[in-house]
C-alpha cells in the first residue's frame, strides 16, 4: 500500500534536513576556527622565530660596538635627536596627528633603550620647540596632554623607561611657558628619577627633554646668568636692549678692580651639561631649526630621509659607524 504523505510527515522530514544541515554548519564552522587559530599559532611561532634572530644580530653588534676596545674609544657619549616628521607620519597613514605624536614617543623610547644597551651616556632631544606654541591649539593641548601623561607614567609605572634604562630626566627649555599641570608632574618626574637612580653614578642614563626650547633662548638666558653672577652680582638682573651698554660700563668702571674677572664663556650656563658628538635630525630637513646652535660647533650632523616613527636601529648604528670613521680619520691627522 503506498505511503501517504501527510503534512506532519513533510514537516518532520524538513526539520531532520534543517538540523543536518545547522550540524554540518556549525561542525564546519568549527574546522574553521581550528585552522584559523593553527594559522595565527604559526605566523606568532615565526614571528617570535625571526624576532628572536632579530634581536640576537642586535645584540652582537653591540657588543662588538661597546666592548672591542678599538670601537669603544671611538664611540659617541651625547648623541641629540630632533624627532621630526611625527604629523607628517599620521598623514601618510592616514591617522589623527595625536596617533603620530604617540607613536613618535614610543620610538623615543626605543631610542632610549638602544643608546643605553650600546653605553651612551646623553641623549638629548628635541620635544617641543617654544615655536611650536603657534600651531592649532587643539595639537598643542593634546600634546601638553601627552606630556603630562608620560611624566605621570614614569613615577607610577614600575617598568617604565626610567627604571630600565636607568634614566635621569632633565627638562630643559623656558619652565615657566609650560602649563601648571605639565610643569608640576615634569618637577615630579625629574626628581623621582634623581631618587631611584643617582645611586648608579657614571652607568646612568642622562634624558635631557627640550620642551619648550629654542637655542635663542639658551643663549640669552646663559648671557644673562653670566652677567649676573660676574658683573651684577645682584639677585635680579634684566635682560633688555641696553644690557650691553650696562656691560660695557660696568667694564670701564672695574677694570683697575683687583677683584675684576673678565667675561670668559657663557657655557658654565647653557642648559646642557655636554657638548653633543652627534646631532641627529629626521625627515628630510636639512636645518637646526635653533636647537643647540651653540653647543653644536664641533658635532657630527646628520640629516635623515626617515620620518621619526621610521627611525630604525640600523640608522642609528650607520650613524655611529660614520662618525667612528670620521674620529679614527681625525686621530690619524693628529
Amino acid at each position: 500500500m503506498p505511503e501517504i504523505l501527510t503534512a506532519t510527515t513533510i514537516g518532520n522530514s524538513m526539520n531532520l534536513h534543517v538540523n543536518m544541515d545547522s550540524n554540518d554548519l556549525r561542525k564546519q564552522v568549527e574546522e574553521d576556527e581550528k585552522q584559523d587559530n593553527k594559522e595565527k599559532n604559526k605566523k606568532f611561532f615565526l614571528f617570535q622565530w625571526f624576532h628572536s634572530i632579530y634581536e640576537f644580530i642586535i645584540s652582537i653588534i653591540i657588543t662588538i660596538l661597546r666592548f672591542n676596545l678599538t670601537m669603544n674609544k671611538l664611540l659617541p657619549k651625547h648623541i641629540a635627536f630632533i624627532m621630526d616628521g611625527n604629523r607628517r607620519w599620521a598623514k601618510t597613514k592616514s591617522l589623527p596627528i595625536k596617533e603620530g605624536h604617540y607613536c613618535g614617543y614610543k620610538k623615543l623610547k626605543q631610542c632610549l633603550n638602544w643608546c643605553e644597551k650600546l653605553g651612551i651616556k646623553t641623549v638629548t632631544v628635541y620635544a617641543f620647540a617654544i615655536d611650536n606654541f603657534k600651531r592649532e591649539k587643539t595639537e598643542v593641548d593634546n600634546l601638553m596632554e601627552l606630556l603630562d601623561k608620560r611624566f605621570k607614567d614614569m613615577i607610577t609605572k614600575k617598568k617604565s623607561f626610567i627604571h630600565r634604562y636607568k634614566i635621569i630626566l632633565r627638562v630643559i627649555g623656558n619652565f615657566e611657558l609650560l602649563p601648571n599641570f605639565v610643569k608640576e608632574s615634569a618637577k615630579q618626574a625629574m626628581e623621582y628619577s634623581i631618587k631611584v637612580n643617582s645611586k648608579y653614578g657614571e652607568d646612568a642614563l642622562i634624558l635631557n627633554l627640550c620642551c619648550p626650547y629654542s637655542s635663542s633662548f639658551e643663549i640669552e638666558n646663559a648671557m644673562c646668568q653670566s652677567i649676573k653672577l660676574k658683573l651684577f652680582n645682584k639677585e635680579n638682573v634684566f635682560c633688555n636692549n641696553n644690557i650691553l651698554d650696562i656691560a660695557a660700563t660696568s667694564v670701564k668702571e672695574e677694570k683697575h678692580d683687583d677683584n675684576y674677572e673678565e667675561i670668559s664663556s657663557i657655557e658654565p650656563f647653557v642648559l646642557t651639561n655636554t657638548e653633543p658628538d652627534i646631532i641627529v635630525r629626521t625627515s628630510g630637513e636639512t636645518r637646526l631649526s635653533d636647537f643647540l646652535t651653540w653647543q653644536s660647533e664641533k658635532s657630527m650632523i646628520y640629516f635623515s630621509t626617515l620620518l621619526w616613527p621610521e627611525f630604525s636601529f640600523w640608522q642609528l648604528v650607520s650613524i655611529i659607524l660614520q662618525y667612528q670613521y670620521y674620529r679614527y680619520q681625525t686621530s690619524l691627522i693628529k
